[in-house]
């Protein structure tokens, strides 16, 4: 895993094959290990939250990072464990993919749905999770590669727009 930080875009995170997570920024390289909290075991993604939160989820539930300590995500109560993937709405509703327990949201008033067999989802697994046109959907994976290749072409497509009609108004 590979992540970007938006809070930071000078601080690079990754995911260690043998489980744990390395901060590489400018002049630094910080492990985030079971030493610091996070015992996670496999890291399966790396999110900042709306509310500033570095968020780590893997084999063993998802960690927030508080400082310099990691710890349980207490706000899903028992998060579906293991953790394939996690996608925010803009409204700071959280979905939580995982690999036994299905779908976990957490909305922005705190109530916590989790949907699987039992509600109807059709299995009980979920690999890949993404917002598409602001509605969470699994996806099998060649869809969700056409999906961000798709956004890529256009935010590229704004940006070169946007920096064309800069360069005119010069």
């Amino acid at each position: 895993v590979l992540y970007v930080d938006p809070a930071s875009p000078d601080t690079l995170w990754l995911a260690a094959s043998q489980g744990g997570v390395i901060e590489l920024g400018p002049g630094q390289l910080v492990r985030h290990g079971p030493d610091a909290g996070l015992g996670l075991g496999r890291v399966r993604f790396l999110h900042r939250d709306r509310q500033g939160r570095m968020l780590a989820g893997g084999d063993r539930g998802v960690f927030a990072l508080s400082g310099s300590r990691w710890a349980p995500l207490s706000e899903f109560g028992s998060a579906p464990s293991p953790v394939r993937a996690l996608a925010e709405e803009e409204d700071g509703t959280l979905w939580l993919a995982g690999e036994i327990a299905g779908l976990s949201r957490r909305g922005p008033d705190g109530r916590v749905f989790t949907y699987g067999p039992r509600q109807g989802l059709p299995f009980g697994e979920v690999y890949t999770l993404a917002l598409v046109d602001g509605e969470p959907r699994t996806l099998p994976l060649k869809r969700a590669l056409q999906i961000f290749i798709e956004h890529r072409q256009t935010v590229i497509v704004r940006r070169t727009n946007f920096e064309l009609a800069k360069a005119r108004a010069r």
